[in-house]
Formats: C-alpha cells, sequence, structure tokens
C-alpha cells in the first residue's frame, strides 16, 4: 500500500504560499509515497514532475484543480499531458479521458463542488478534503465511486494530514491512476488541524505584503523583511515555482 496525497497547490495558485520544490520536499518529509500537484488551471510539466521524482524520491503526479476559482465549480485532472478542453463538464471530463488521464470531483458538497458528481463521469470523488470538514459530513455516495482523500494544501505546513491509501505498490503514475481508476483506494488521515489554517492565512497575508514591497524595494533596493521571515515562501526574484 502507499499514500499519496492528491489535491495540493503551490505558489503558482495566487491563492498558495510554497514553492513546488518545498511542496514536493516536505510531503517526502512527512512520509508520503506520492504527492499531486494540482494548481488552479496550471498544469505542471511531466519532465518537471520527473526530474522532482528522482530527486526526492517520491512519486510526483502532474495535475491541474481546473474552473474559475471564485466563479466556477471546480473539477481536478490526473495524468494529462496538456490542459483539458471543453466549454461543457462533459466535454471537459471527455478531454481528460482522451489523454489517458482521469477526473476526480473535488469537495464536491462546497459552492465550488460538483453536487451532482455521481451523475457526471468522475472516475473518483474527493469524499475526504483536508479543509472542508462540513462539506465532507453532508457528502453521500449513491453509486460507490472510487473514494480518495485530499489535503488541498496551500501550504507546506498543511500536507501530512489527508492522503488517499492505494491499496497496491505503484512504481509509475500510470499504475497509481489504474489503482484510482478501478477503486484499489480510500481515503485515509484525517482534517488539517485549525491552527495550521491560521499559518497558512499569515503566511498569505506575507506572501501579498512581500509582492508590495517589491515594488517599494525597486526603488529603494532593501532585504526583504518577509522573506527573510519565511525564506521557503515564494520570492519575486527568479522563478517562484521552482525557487527553494
Amino acid at each position: 500500500m502507499i499514500t499519496a496525497d492528491l489535491h495540493t497547490h503551490t505558489c503558482i495558485s495566487p491563492d498558495a504560499t510554497h514553492s513546488l520544490r518545498t511542496m514536493v520536499r516536505k510531503a517526502k518529509k512527512t512520509g508520503l509515497d506520492a504527492i499531486a500537484i494540482t494548481d488552479h488551471n496550471h498544469l505542471l510539466d511531466y519532465r518537471i514532475a520527473q526530474e522532482l521524482s528522482r530527486e526526492f524520491d517520491i512519486l510526483v503526479i502532474p495535475g491541474m484543480e481546473g474552473g474559475k476559482i471564485a466563479r466556477e465549480k471546480h473539477w481536478i485532472a490526473l495524468g494529462v499531458d496538456s490542459v483539458p478542453q471543453g466549454r461543457s463538464i462533459f466535454q471537459i471530463l471527455d478531454s481528460i479521458h482522451d489523454m489517458g488521464g482521469i477526473a476526480i470531483a473535488p469537495h464536491p458538497m462546497t459552492c465550488k463542488g460538483y453536487h451532482s458528481f455521481s451523475a457526471l463521469p468522475f472516475d473518483a470523488v474527493e469524499t475526504l478534503n483536508g479543509t472542508t470538514p462540513i462539506a465532507n459530513a453532508f457528502l453521500k455516495n449513491p453509486v460507490s465511486m472510487p473514494e480518495v482523500g485530499g489535503s488541498d494544501a496551500h501550504s507546506s505546513c498543511m500536507l501530512g494530514y489527508t492522503w488517499t491509501e492505494i491499496e497496491r505498490d505503484c512504481s509509475c503514475i500510470d499504475d497509481l491512476l489504474l489503482a484510482i481508476e478501478k477503486g484499489s483506494c480510500r481515503p485515509g488521515g484525517s482534517l488539517v488541524p485549525a491552527w495550521k489554517h491560521l499559518v497558512f492565512w499569515g503566511q498569505l497575508g506575507l506572501r501579498y505584503l512581500d509582492q508590495i514591497g517589491t515594488g517599494i524595494r525597486k526603488k529603494s533596493p532593501s532585504v526583504s523583511l518577509f522573506s527573510y521571515l519565511n525564506d521557503e515562501m515564494i520570492h519575486d526574484e527568479g522563478s517562484p515555482y521552482t525557487h527553494d
């Protein structure tokens, strides 16, 4: 059996705080065997995922969480090599499947989830989301769709609490996706502790304060107080996606 967090975000998402490398390193440190990177409307490149898998000895799964963050319902695509296309959710899910990927219905009982997931061609439903305890409690799975868990981590401090248990050893992404599709999985772990949410919101505030400070520093260069306080958060120099 292996454990995989199938719902995480890096600082490429506008509402998350840590770099890709930091998230992968932390996932390995917490004991996870695999992590899916599912940034909002941004797909992780397969080559980068493979490089990080080798470097940190953890399976890194390229994915994305689609749908406009505040205005549309969300879906997760795993194992695709390009951004799924389509105007309707049916077209989007068909696009995911045409690329050999799987589609997950995240936090379905929230306002940004598909309440009618059981009537849609999703491959799995996220019945344990680490950040939505009330919505989790109201979720029913009348069609016995494969169930998964994901932390929905927007900060490295939120990793290691919620995951999916894959009931077989998986040496590659295809094996893991097939296991989920066949239902050889179940949600595991628990909710992300409330105090970790407070830490995250503090970090997110620092991220945006740092970005404001960057504009000031360009006129009067100095050491960034906010980056100094948390040197693993997003930085403005270089690529924030891979910055350590």
